[in-house]
Formats: C-alpha cells, structure tokens, sequence
C-alpha cells in the first residue's frame, strides 16, 4: 500500500515483497553453508538490528526504486534471523518432540506474521504510515534486546567444513513449501487491495481469522506428526490451503473470504512446522544448517514468485484466475510428497 502511494502500480505492490524475499533467497544459502563458524546468536542480533534502522529510515523514503532498495535492506535481515534462530531451535529440540518444538516455536512466529497485516493496516488508517513505521522500529528495538538473552549450545571443537549450498535431502520438503508460500506471497501482496471488491472493506480481518485458526492447530499438528509421521499430516494440510484458495477465488461476500481464512490458517498451521521437522529429519546432524537453509530458501522463493509473478498474472486477467492458479501449487506438492513418500529419507518419520 505504502508503494502504491509513491506511485507504485497495484499489480508492482509485490516489488517490494518480492525484493525483500528475493534477497533473503539468495542470502539464506550461503549463511546456512558457515552458521557452525559464525554462530546462532550473531545472526539473531543482526536481524532485528537492520529492521531497526531500516524502520526509522522508511518515513523519509520518497520514491518508489529507493523502497525497493529498502526491501533489499530486509531481505539481509530476514535472511540473518531465519538462518539464526531456526537452527538454534533444530539444535535444542528433542528428537521424539521435534515436530512438537518447532510447532510451538512457529505459533509464536504466527501471531507475529498473521497478526501484523492486519494491525499494520489498522494503524496505518488510523494513524498515518509515519506512526506506523515508529512502531515497528519499536519493535525492532525490543526484538533486539532480547536476542542478546539468547544462549546457544557449545560449540563443537572441532567445526565442519561448510555444508553444500543447496542440500539434497531437502529438495522435496522445499518443494512442498514453495507450494505453500506462494499462495501466502499473493495474498500479502495482493488481497488488501481486492478485498473491498470481494465484499471486506478490511482485508486485515482475513489475516486475523487465519491467525487465530493457525494458532488452534499449529503446536498440536507438530506433535501428531511426532507420533503419526510427517507424511500423514502434511498431505491434508496441503489439500486444505489449496482448497482454500479455490474457495477464495469464488469468494463473493465477507462470510466466504472469512471462511476460506479459516480453512487456509488450518491447513498452513498445520503443514509449516511439520514439513520443517521433515526437513530436520531427513538430514544428518551436520548438515541441519543447510538443509533448513534449503528449506527457507524455497519458502522465500515461493513468497518472491507469489508476490511478484503473479502480479503479471493479476493484470492479463482477474484476481479469481490468479487464485485459482496458485491454489494449484500445494495440490502440486501433495502429489510429489505422495509419490516420493516411499524414499528412504521421506520414510524415516
């Protein structure tokens, strides 16, 4: 919305999107293949630092090309934090409760991704985009702060070699995300400003009801993963997001954009943290790093494309046609896990 008032088009709102997940893509891989020589907590410090000082520079941004270099800036961010804290929390899971852990650990990542379109968009109509970027600087600030509580495990004497910049035990698990992210990447990107079209003059309460049904599910699918295997829960949750954005293709009032919020949020809360922890569990312990690397690299990937690509795709023809088309991608992967659920590493969990 901020590009579209520098004079960004509708269908260019996902440059900045795409250019700060584009970046964090590209990023992501090379911080995965050396995090056991530069350290978990370093990264979850420089994170939340360059939000910071990006946050308190974007009032003064006054052209369209400058705050896509701002989301550049984001994109390095992003890449720290993710590479930083997803490792750490793959080291201090137990084994038998690792689908459980990072489910728990993603709830709270939820109500801070799901949550703040919505109070994002609330504060920026009540209050201008100047107070709103004040608040996430603010943000930024105690996130900073409270990385530095942060303790990581002792080091290993002797530190690996860096691990392979794209890790092969996590290409189908990657594959399944990407499906995923996409549909989140279009609608981050595309749905505030289609929503008053579809019958919602707010598109934030569609994050809200995601967020809240992604909260219901989401620690409680890691865990049935822990007991069922991974495969058994990401096939429906898979179907389910797919589902919903074909419900939200045809989406005519209020009531069935909420509806397919709610549907979308079950089947993302569900799939996220236990394709992760398929991740983990395909690789061997000094290759974590990079096969979670591998892993966000796709689901930055996957948000890149969604926000950017389909953006093209919105102006040839309708933003149901976009949606139906994007729906396709998590149906795409539940075929390619179900068809690769046989293979000795899928077959571990």
């Amino acid at each position: 919305m901020y590009s579209v008032e520098l004079g960004g088009e509708e269908s260019q709102a996902g440059f900045v999107t795409a250019a700060v997940t584009m970046v964090s893509f590209l990023a992501v891989p090379h911080l995965g293949r050396h995090v056991e020589r530069l350290g978990r907590t370093p990264l979850l410090h420089l994170g939340p630092a360059l939000v910071l000082a990006e946050s308190l520079a974007l009032p003064y941004v006054g052209w369209f090309p400058l705050l896509v270099a701002m989301g550049i800036a984001c994109g390095g961010a992003l890449a720290c934090f993710q590479t930083g804290a997803n490792t750490l929390i793959a080291d201090l899971a137990p084994v038998h409760r690792r689908g459980e852990a990072i489910g728990i650990y993603g709830t709270f990542t939820t109500i801070a991704v799901a949550m703040s379109p919505a109070v994002g968009i609330m504060v920026m109509h009540n209050n201008g985009f100047p107070v709103l970027f004040a608040a996430s600087a603010g943000v930024a600030a105690i996130a900073l702060i409270l990385s530095f509580m942060v303790r990581e495990p002792e080091k290993q004497a002797m530190v690996p070699p860096p691990g392979p910049l794209l890790n092969r035990s996590a290409l189908l698990p990657a594959f399944c995300i990407f499906g995923m992210t996409l549909t989140y990447g279009t609608l981050i990107s595309f749905l505030p400003g289609q929503a008053p079209k579809m019958g919602m003059e707010n598109a934030g309460l569609f994050f809200t009801v995601y967020c809240l049904s992604t909260l219901l599910v989401r620690a409680l699918a890691g865990g049935v993963s822990d007991r069922l295997g991974r495969v058994p829960v990401i096939l429906p949750a898979l179907f389910t997001v797919g589902a919903s954005m074909m419900i939200l293709s045809q989406s005519s009032s209020q009531t069935m954009v909420l509806g397919a919020a709610a549907l979308y949020g079950l089947g993302y809360g569900s799939a996220h943290p236990t394709i992760m922890a398929l991740t983990v569990d395909r690789a061997g312990g000094d290759q974590r790093a990079s096969a979670i690397a591998t892993f966000y690299s796709a689901y930055n990937l996957g948000v890149a494309v969604g926000s950017l690509a389909m953006g093209y795709l919105l102006a040839a023809t309708s933003y149901a046609v976009m949606t139906a088309v994007v729906g396709a991608a998590p149906l795409l992967a539940m075929v390619a896990l179900y068809l690769g659920r046989s293979s000795p590493a899928a077959s571990q969990r």
